[in-house]
């Protein structure tokens, strides 16, 4: 219940445009908004989005049997 609370507090004080992570290799200087990273929301927002990523790299592998169907129709 405490966490539903952190997340509820979080939702009333930061910044909407501010709900957004991103642990793109290509952008690590804009990974999560500061205000956003001191809240339990955030930080729960960033493992979420790094399960993502690995369940979608994990799908797509090349060397896996879905990975390979992927590639191909990706590549023609």
């Amino acid at each position: 219940m405490n966490r539903l609370v952190s997340y509820f507090m979080a939702a009333l004080t930061v910044p909407e445009t501010d709900f957004w992570v991103n642990l793109s290799p290509y952008e690590a200087d804009d990974v999560i908004p500061q205000q956003l990273s001191d809240t339990d929301f955030g930080r729960d927002l960033l493992v979420q989005d790094y399960v993502l990523k690995q369940v979608a790299a994990s799908l797509t592998h090349p060397e896996s049997a879905l990975g390979k169907k992927y590639w191909q129709s990706v590549n023609g």
